[in-house]
């Protein structure tokens, strides 16, 4: 995406949005509730030995609605710490066949 974000770093640009209803009581409906966001949600990753995945992200709203009176918010700002993990091997088998057979698992897809 831009030229000077090379290797192992990747940028994601997202709109996202919290619609949220008015609570419901034992008394009816609570005036102050309910919601309309739309946020504005750029995104940076890095990868470290392909097992490792670092992510810092911010949500800038940009619009807000709120019923009543509510506390609302500037900004949000995520960091995030993942690891990969390989849950099951692939094996080609073309062994007597022109077909090639992949296991994932003891589930066998085939290709012809």
């Amino acid at each position: 995406m831009f030229s000077w974000l090379k290797g192992d770093w990747t940028t994601i640009l997202q709109i996202r949005n919290e619609i949220r209803n008015k609570d419901k009581t034992v008394n009816g409906w609570k005036e102050s509730s309910g919601s309309t966001i739309f946020y504005f949600s750029p995104q940076i990753n890095y990868t470290i030995r392909e097992k490792w995945n670092i992510s810092v992200l911010a949500d800038l709203p940009v619009y807000q609605y709120f019923n009543g009176t509510q506390l609302a918010t500037k900004y949000g700002i995520s960091l995030n710490f993942a690891r990969d993990f390989k849950l099951f091997h692939i094996f080609e088998l073309t062994k007597n066949s022109s077909r090639r057979v992949f296991v994932f698992d003891d589930i066998f897809f085939h290709e012809k």
